[in-house]
């Protein structure tokens, strides 16, 4: 059984994740670029400015450019929707912020010409719920970046247990 911090961190989790941008280095116009990055290069960056959006709190942007066929699926199983994660959202009442990320171990797989990144990453959030600092540990993450209307958008993720 979920408890309610669980579901909370879960949404927190898909609001700081399930954000896909477009970055100049990364490409625009009607065909994605590597911007002469490599593909775990490109993947950091493109999760790097989605982390920055959220700190930013820029939720519309966020909520804006999730791919219309996103998926989050969670450790236990569970997954949401790109529409039932913002129904879900959209009723919370708790308080979130993120104050930091550590991303590491990005290994990447690259197809311009389909449009698609596909990354594994561990990544730890530093956010800030109700006004009390939470330290998250790393956790493994494996997400798919697609090439839409001229952005990077995400398109789906998943996430595991935290590291030990």
């Amino acid at each position: 059984m979920m408890t309610r911090m669980h579901i909370k961190t879960t949404l927190l989790a898909a609001a700081l994740f399930g954000s896909g941008v477009a970055l100049s280095a990364c490409g625009s116009g009607d065909a994605p670029s590597d911007g002469g990055l490599t593909p775990n290069e490109q993947a950091q960056q493109i999760i790097e400015a989605n982390q920055q959006m959220a700190i930013d709190e820029d939720l519309d942007a966020v909520i804006n450019s999730l791919a219309p066929e996103y998926v989050l699926m969670r450790p236990d199983g569970t997954s949401l929707t790109r529409d039932e994660w913002i129904a879900e959202l959209e009723k919370e009442e708790t308080e979130y912020k993120l104050a930091g990320y550590q991303i590491s171990n990005v290994e990447a797989q690259r197809d311009l010409e389909a449009g698609v990144i596909v990354a594994s990453y561990n990544m730890a959030l530093d956010v800030i719920i109700d006004g009390e600092e939470i330290d998250g540990k790393p956790r493994p993450f494996l997400s798919t970046f697609i090439w839409q209307d001229g952005d990077w958008k995400w398109a789906s993720e998943a996430y595991g247990e935290p590291l030990d």
